[in-house]
């Protein structure tokens, strides 16, 4: 069985998004139940009826990854994590591409990532293909991979 890794910050906004997808499953259920009384007298297609039962049946398919997820979901201690100078989840990583010169900075988060609005460094998955080129990495360590398949350069300038 997979573990999936979240930090503190990322197991709340995971609970979060998830009772949010429950309550849109719920909601869907009631919208199809409602266009099924509103057409209830006449016979012709309900796309009423038929659209709110197929957001359900989607709503519902994420739902249940979600709490598959959860089964298997890991809360991590940042205060460990933070022991190692690597780069890896709970950590916040400032690269430079050396093929664009261009300079950027993400926080390692959990597997699932729900960005927030007035977030200052980008979170990005672990699971995300820049984090595992970067995984393990120490200050001044290069690191290549692919992206989109195309093959990037990376030297690691800080670690937080």
């Amino acid at each position: 069985m997979e573990i999936y890794y979240f930090t503190p910050d990322g197991m709340k906004r995971f609970e979060a998004e998830l009772k949010r997808i429950s309550d849109r499953v719920e909601t869907e259920g009631l919208k199809a139940g409602a266009a099924c009384q509103e057409s209830a007298e006449t016979w012709h297609d309900n796309f009423g009826f038929e659209d709110a039962k197929r957001q359900q049946a989607m709503w519902s398919h994420r739902l249940k990854e979600m709490v598959g997820v959860l089964r298997s979901a890991q809360v991590v201690d940042p205060a460990i994590d933070l022991i190692s100078p690597m780069v890896g989840i709970c950590r916040t990583v400032s690269i430079r591409n050396l093929d664009t010169d261009e300079r950027l900075t993400y926080k390692i988060g959990s597997y699932m990532v729900f960005p927030e609005k007035e977030a200052v460094v980008r979170e990005i998955s672990y699971d995300s293909p820049i984090a595992q080129i970067l995984g393990g990495a120490t200050v001044g360590e290069i690191r290549s991979g692919l992206i989109d398949n195309k093959k990037h350069r990376f030297v690691v300038l800080k670690i937080e």
